[in-house]
């Protein structure tokens, strides 16, 4: 199973994003993300393309489905408390490290990110969590 970072949602969706065809080949069949990846598309939509309502929605469901990605529901408070765990080992940003314990919960193998600052503790965050990141 490959977590999807939001990352990879918004520039898959994004024929005109420089990074569009990387995002492309990091989808797969077996792609999942969780709410956070949803509630960031929200956040990151609104605020670039100034829509609200039944049009954020849409755009926001459009991306998602253009990922593929199935969402899982997990147990927050668990992605929570891991995250504190993980957050003294690789040192990412809050919801980097969310979107983290949210693929551990799931047992996904596999991270999907176009984010820097996880590739670069690519090989930590496998340590730790069994997850490989692919770039």
């Amino acid at each position: 199973m490959r977590y999807l970072d939001t990352s990879v949602v918004i520039s898959a969706a994004n024929d005109e994003d420089p990074n569009h065809e990387r995002a492309i080949k990091l989808l797969s069949e077996d792609a999942v993300i969780s709410e956070l990846v949803r509630a960031e598309l929200y956040s990151v939509v609104s605020k670039t393309v100034k829509v609200s309502g039944e049009e954020l929605e849409a755009l926001v469901e459009y991306m998602i489905d253009v990922s593929g990605a199935e969402i899982v529901e997990i147990k927050w408070e668990e992605a929570f408390r891991r995250s504190y765990a993980l957050a003294g080992e690789l040192r990412l940003k809050t919801l980097d490290l969310l979107h983290i314990s949210a693929a551990s919960l799931m047992g996904a193998g596999e991270f999907a990110t176009l984010d820097r600052e996880i590739v670069k503790r690519g090989d930590r965050m496998e340590e730790l969590t069994g997850i490989v990141v692919i770039p």
